[in-house]
């Protein structure tokens, strides 16, 4: 496990292997640290590593990002031409 904490900009971050993902024990014993955190205005986030492959869910992710952003600048230029 990695632990990041950030105290400028309150943010924490914990990185879990899978196999520590995996172990109810670890994610139980986290709480009350991420409760803490949570107290003292932090922004806290658990990142748990997955079964996926990164690669194509990221490939995928930034499609659906360009394909929104081409509808959005579709929609403004026919709101544009409408003016």
């Amino acid at each position: 496990m990695q632990f990041d904490l950030h105290p400028v900009n309150k943010t924490a971050a914990f990185w879990l292997s899978r196999a520590e993902a995996e172990d109810a024990a670890l994610r139980d014993a986290l709480l009350p640290l991420c409760r803490q955190l949570k107290n003292e205005r932090y922004q806290v986030a658990v990142f748990a590593s997955g079964t996926a492959e990164l690669a194509d869910h990221t490939a995928a992710l930034l499609r659906q990002h360009r394909d929104r952003a081409a509808r959005r600048e579709v929609e403004r230029e026919r709101l544009a031409g409408q003016t």
